[in-house]
């Protein structure tokens, strides 16, 4: 695709009125197309309650795409800073610290870095881990020292739809099968 027929700026193609999952009332869906380089046309949809202030936004492809599983190690500082484009239907696991993240219904696709998703990460474990177990400390001390430079870690990413890259010479992607990808799915 050449960069004239690429869409500069997204195009708003419908905008409803939902219920907020939140506090019920009503709330404004909106719609857009974009094309992003590397990934094709994208549908991005965003929520907002005026109400109390909740928000969602979730991107889906537009492409048809197979359903693949990528691995990311971060091994040098820079490593983390790799641009991470991750779908709704996305799971990710990280190995060193034991922890998966898997899709559920308020699911969201989001573009960040690597050390967003670590940082995430350290944030998840001190909410979920608020009695202070020593095997919850050592695991967001392991991120720390994983953004400190001091350690390394390994981040697989598999996801049904396809949709989620990693920007980065060192992420090794392949492909899954489809029995695989529908697994991953839950059909």
């Amino acid at each position: 695709m050449s960069e004239d027929s690429m869409l500069k700026e997204p195009i708003k193609i419908l905008e409803y009125k939902a219920s907020c999952p939140v506090c019920g009332r009503e709330g404004v869906v909106e719609d857009f197309i974009y094309e992003i380089p590397y990934f094709g046309r994208i549908l991005l949809t965003k929520f907002q309650c005026p109400h109390c202030g909740y928000k969602h936004s979730d991107i889906e492809s537009l492409e048809e795409n197979d359903p693949v599983e990528i691995t990311y190690r971060i091994e040098v500082p820079g490593d983390e800073r790799a641009l991470f484009v991750k779908s709704s239907s996305a799971t990710i696991r990280v190995p060193e610290v034991g922890v998966e993240i898997t899709p559920g219904a308020f699911s969201r696709g989001e573009i960040t870095t690597v050390e967003g998703i670590v940082l995430e990460l350290i944030d998840v474990l001190k909410f979920a881990c608020e009695s202070s177990s020593d095997s919850c400390t050592s695991k967001i001390q392991y991120l720390q020292g994983v953004l400190e430079g001091k350690n390394r870690l390994t981040i697989i990413v598999e996801d049904p739809t396809g949709v989620s890259r990693i920007l980065s010479s060192k992420a090794e992607v392949k492909k899954i099968r489809l029995k695989e990808g529908k697994q991953l799915l839950g059909e």
